[in-house]
């Protein structure tokens, strides 16, 4: 699961030393918890996300193979561009069908909003860039097993949910 396009960033909260900034990560989850986060500078075209997953899934693509695995990310342009299915095919990664504007369904939306709001208790102390995100990748990694294994078992609620106020937002 990956972040979610236009905001495929975590808002640097104001602290005494840095005005408000955006530092862009792409991060992904499986039912065993975080893995990889990565951050970015620039925007995040099919190109750069192409590599962000020969990165990430290159090393592992013979377990795609192996086991049945899907993948989930929403329909940024970038991921539905031509050389990201491309890469995706060649990878053996089976991309999940999502419906657009639906990020209530996606369990990496819980992760961020963890994420942004472990870094907001720790704004002051943050001087720079490099201080949010080491904090970022702190509080990222820190996030234990078991909410996650929670959130992809939750997924089956989520969905009937979904059906029963016909498409409408699910809390």
């Amino acid at each position: 699961m990956i972040r979610r396009h236009p905001s495929d960033y975590v808002d640097v909260p104001s602290s005494p030393y840095l005005k408000s900034k955006k530092v862009k990560v792409w991060g992904l989850i499986s039912i065993t918890g975080v893995q990889n986060l990565i951050m970015y500078e620039g925007n995040l075209d099919g190109s750069e996300y192409s590599k962000i997953l020969r990165e990430v899934f290159g090393p592992i693509k013979d377990t795609f193979k192996k086991k049945k695995y899907l993948f989930m990310q929403d329909n940024a342009p970038a991921h539905k561009s031509l050389i990201v299915k491309e890469t995706l095919l060649e990878l053996g990664i089976q991309n999940l069908p999502w419906p657009p504007q639906s990020p209530d369904l996606n369990p990496i939306e819980n992760v961020w909003s963890i994420v942004k709001q472990k870094l907001w208790e720790r704004r002051n102390e943050i001087e720079s860039n490099e201080d949010a995100q080491r904090l970022i990748k702190g509080i990222w990694y820190s996030i234990p097993k078991e909410f996650i294994e929670y959130l992809y078992r939750s997924l089956p609620d989520r969905n009937g949910k979904l059906f029963h106020v016909n498409g409408q937002k699910v809390s």
